[in-house]
């Protein structure tokens, strides 16, 4: 196991990383992850999460879209 979105500093962790998708391998990363609560910051893992947000989404998709557009209509899209 290992905290996840591993940066310079040990406080950017957002999660648990578990490759296997057992239920032992899920218990072992919650046990892991109460022995290392308190070094997660709740803001560090909010702003990671709003990343996914609907919003986010919408935003990105939009953009890719209007790009897309836009080498359309210069001739770069076939």
């Amino acid at each position: 196991m290992e905290l996840w979105q591993r940066t310079e500093r040990s406080d950017r962790a957002t999660g648990i990383h578990f490759s296997e998708q057992t239920p032992a391998s899920l218990k072992e990363a919650v046990r892991e992850f109460l022995a290392v609560e308190d070094r997660f910051d709740r803001q560090v893992i909010r702003r990671n999460a709003e990343r996914f947000s609907k919003e986010a989404f919408t935003t990105r998709i939009v953009q890719a879209v209007n790009e897309a557009v836009v080498m359309k209509m210069e001739g770069g899209m076939r």
